[in-house]
């Protein structure tokens, strides 16, 4: 009796999955619906499924790492926490310190960064060149989701901007100028590689090469020609309207995994990415009870869950857009979270990847919004500096640098209001947004709308202050 008992109820669950595999999905229908409106669910129409080419650049970047890397024999025993900050907590101007504090962290004597600058020269040339026109696309194969080796980029990066310092605090400008731009470049390199990756490291490339700017603004001797070909290099990076892409292929992704996990079952497709991922024997559960977890969750969970995800990827796809097209961050609202689901209760679902793969990207994307924030003041400082150039003095209000140095005056992203601006004197500004001025590591959602009127402009801090430091 038991033995046609349990008979029975395999051949109900064999029906029961029979009878689901054969009906339209809700998820697919959700997927029909979406796409008549001009969604995209797969790399084919994306454009991505593609050949991928070799950026040259790439390859003289990784061949440059080791020699870039002899910068560091400069360094000197010295804490970098004493080199960070001047009397009175004001920000200092790193060329014009005693030492170099370096972007790795170490601090750099200037006469001996001075002279393997020099020894660098070669290196750094063919660096300018390879960088002059950087390739948007570097072509990556999205199907294997391979990621590149970033290693070059960074290092690059990173030498470039102590580089700039080294040409800053001996007087060359015109190296310094060429160093900078080349830095500003590798922020523009592989602009259309859409992963969260390569986006971040050309986030914090503009972060670094935005840094270096404001503390370069602060040497004399600038020539409208240089400044302005810093502006227009600046202009150029793209990172905010990117989101919104990133956002659409890791919805690619996400579904790519959980319907191969659909199709072939716990033991090929954790074991394929375990190796990938390196997920170790012991959170694996064992196979008994991931057969068992498998077919419960096809019979009642699996198109809700897919449906899920979709909708969840749909909202932050649609966020981002908005975002991008003018909307401002605090005008968002909270960032959408996936709704739950009795599965993700199970310590079993986090020990299968594709069940737990709902990415929650919201502190990248306040960091990206910082990031553009602090570009778009640069790009005001820039032609501040210009205006000063020409008439001896900075402008009463930004609107005098519109059109003539800048097309148009750029909003804070975070608040969508104009950013804070004003001539303390002859030689010096405050220039401020919402969150620059918000206490220190406080996050852009806790950001409170700021009026220009009332903010308090902090004293001058060098000769030409080019922002408030907060």
């Amino acid at each position: 009796m038991r033995v046609s008992l349990f008979g029975v109820g395999v051949l109900a669950a064999g029906m029961v999955l029979w009878t689901s595999a054969m009906r339209p999905r809700a998820s697919d229908r959700w997927i029909e619906t979406m796409r008549a409106r001009g969604e995209v669910f797969t790399f084919e129409e994306l454009g991505l499924d593609r050949p991928s080419p070799v950026d040259p650049v790439l390859e003289v970047l990784d061949q440059s790492v080791g020699q870039l890397q002899v910068l560091h024999q400069a360094a000197v025993p010295v804490s970098v926490r004493d080199m960070s900050t001047g009397l009175d907590g004001v920000r200092r101007v790193n060329w014009r310190e005693p030492r170099l504090v370096s972007h790795t962290g170490g601090v750099l004597d200037w006469e001996v960064a001075m002279r393997l600058a020099d020894e660098l020269g070669p290196v750094v040339r063919g660096l300018h060149a390879a960088l002059r026109e950087p390739r948007r696309d570097p072509g990556m194969d999205y199907l294997t989701g391979t990621p590149r080796n970033a290693v070059g980029q960074r290092t690059a990066a990173a030498v470039l901007r102590d580089l700039v310092h080294v040409e800053l605090h001996r007087g060359d400008l015109e190296a310094a100028h060429a160093n900078l731009l080349t830095l500003l470049r590798t922020a523009r390199m592989h602009e259309d590689e859409w992963t969260v990756v390569n986006q971040m490291i050309r986030t914090v490339m503009l972060g670094m090469a935005i840094d270096t700017l404001w503390d370069a603004l602060q040497a004399p001797g600038w020539t409208d020609l240089q400044l302005a070909a810093l502006q227009v290099e600046l202009e150029q990076v793209r990172i905010l309207p990117h989101l919104a892409r990133i956002y659409e292929v890791m919805r690619i992704e996400s579904l790519l995994d959980l319907d191969d996990y659909a199709r072939e079952g716990p033991s090929r497709f954790v074991s394929r990415r375990s190796r990938q991922w390196r997920i170790p024997a012991t959170q694996r559960p064992p196979a008994w009870l991931e057969h068992a977890a498998f077919v419960m969750w096809r019979l009642a969970r699996g198109d809700r869950d897919r449906t899920r995800l979709l909708v969840h990827y749909q909202r932050q796809i649609e966020r981002h857009r908005a975002l991008a097209s003018g909307v401002p961050f605090l005008m968002l609202g909270p960032a959408p979270q996936p709704t739950g689901s009795w599965w993700s209760r199970f310590q079993l679902a986090w020990d299968l990847f594709p069940l737990r793969h709902v990415p929650n990207f919201d502190r990248a994307t306040e960091h990206v919004v910082a990031v553009e924030t602090r570009r778009r003041m640069a790009i005001v400082a820039l032609a501040l500096e210009r205006y000063r150039l020409g008439n001896g003095h900075y402008p009463e209000t930004l609107e005098e640098l519109v059109p003539g140095l800048i097309e148009e005056l750029p909003q804070d992203p975070i608040s969508g209001q104009p950013l804070c601006y004003r001539r303390q004197s002859e030689t010096t500004f405050a220039l401020a947004s919402a969150w620059v001025m918000s206490p220190p590591h406080l996050p852009i959602s806790s950001v409170s709308l700021m009026n220009c009127g009332t903010w308090d402009t902090p004293p001058a801090r060098v000769r030409q202050t080019s922002r408030s430091f907060t």
